[in-house]
């Protein structure tokens, strides 16, 4: 776009498309008990980041080198001019649009633990014993359209948070267990 106004698209028309880091961001957790049973949530959330979603780069950014994806034939041409898919273009692939640059908030459930405390007659010679299930990355809401938001694909260097290239998602784990006290 022409952000300046001189009928001439430039280096002079770049403007910052947004910040990694959130304008906040925490977390929330309660522990609800009734009778034997307790139920654990922990809830985390990031508002006001930017992500580069480079990973998309492979996607829809076509180079006209193999076959594309499908979502290429609504790339722009000078006569379907009302996309984000950049023009196809083997002179300079991969290169970063403004299409890449996606809102990072969300909110997640991160972890999920339901426990039940075994009544004494199932448990004799044990003082107590509970069991449980705990879920880590349980869910999460996002308009992000990578893997996942809580991303930095340069190692936790924070210098380059609010970067996806191809970053592995945060694993949803599931654990079933017994805690005992003897």
């Amino acid at each position: 776009a022409d952000v300046n106004g001189d009928s001439v698209i430039d280096a002079n028309d770049r403007v910052i498309l947004g910040h990694g880091d959130p304008d906040f961001y925490g977390g929330l957790g309660n522990r609800l008990s009734y009778g034997r049973v307790s139920l654990d949530l922990l809830f985390t959330f990031a508002q006001g980041n930017e992500i580069i979603n480079a990973g998309a780069a492979y996607g829809c950014l076509g180079i006209m080198q193999a076959n594309e994806r499908t979502c290429m034939l609504d790339r722009w041409t000078p006569t379907h001019t009302n996309t984000n898919i950049p023009r196809a273009n083997n002179g300079r692939p991969r290169r970063l649009y403004s299409t890449l640059v996606e809102d990072g908030s969300y909110l997640r459930l991160k972890t999920l633990s339901v426990s039940v405390e075994l009544p004494a007659r199932l448990i004799r010679g044990i003082e107590s014993a509970r069991l449980f299930v705990t879920g880590q990355n349980v869910w999460i809401t996002t308009k992000y359209t990578g893997f996942d938001p809580d991303v930095n694909s340069m190692g936790g260097d924070a210098r380059f948070g609010g970067i996806d290239i191809g970053a592995y998602p945060q694993s949803r784990v599931w654990n079933v267990g017994v805690s005992a006290t003897y």
